[in-house]
């Protein structure tokens, strides 16, 4: 008899805590009461809160980003960039530039052993974006200069791009090795 009992006792409170999670979780807000526009008046309002300032957006605290603005198209083609047909034309030439318009230092390079001059600076051939779907790009860098080529297209007149995988391009030179650019390194 007392085992019955407990069970009883036990039934009734899960079902009162149900009943209770039930209503606190839908119970609805009620609707705000209208009072008349008379005893509106009448009432005095307690004085208001001094206003908090409103927080800054994240682009005020990080500031934008360089050469950003709302009128820039993002499928424009980069300053500087040649593609495969462009004959004759050639990348805007000098130093990248800060936003402000001025010219950016050069880096030193890892070590801190200042710059290095030039022509002690080999340029190389790299592979720095791709574009798949019907016919897949690859966009090649090399210094400041951007080619944006699919297969079969030269790049310099010293290589023929052979194929495009899901992260790397392989070239062919002109005496049939193959060179193959991985996405993402020689930076």
């Amino acid at each position: 008899m007392e085992k019955r009992r407990k069970e009883v006792i036990l039934l009734v409170l899960a079902a009162v805590f149900v009943a209770v999670a039930a209503v606190t979780l839908f119970r609805r807000p009620a609707p705000p009461a209208e009072a008349p526009a008379a005893a509106q008046t009448e009432t005095r309002k307690p004085p208001a809160a001094p206003a908090k300032p409103p927080l800054p957006s994240p682009q005020a605290l990080l500031g934008a980003s360089p050469g950003t603005s709302a009128s820039r198209n993002p499928f424009a083609r980069p300053a500087g960039a040649v593609l495969p047909g462009d004959a004759g034309q050639q990348p805007a030439a000098g130093p990248p530039a800060a936003a402000n318009g001025a010219a950016l230092p050069p880096l030193p390079p890892p070590g801190g052993m200042g710059p290095l001059p030039p022509e002690a600076v080999p340029e190389v051939l790299r592979l720095t974006g791709l574009i798949h779907g019907k016919k897949s790009l690859a966009i090649l860098r090399k210094g400041e200069t951007r080619y944006f080529v699919s297969r079969g297209d030269k790049v310099e007149d010293a290589y023929l791009v052979a194929y495009i995988g899901a992260n790397s391009v392989t070239l062919k030179t002109k005496e049939g090795n193959k060179i193959i650019l991985n996405l993402g390194e020689g930076r």
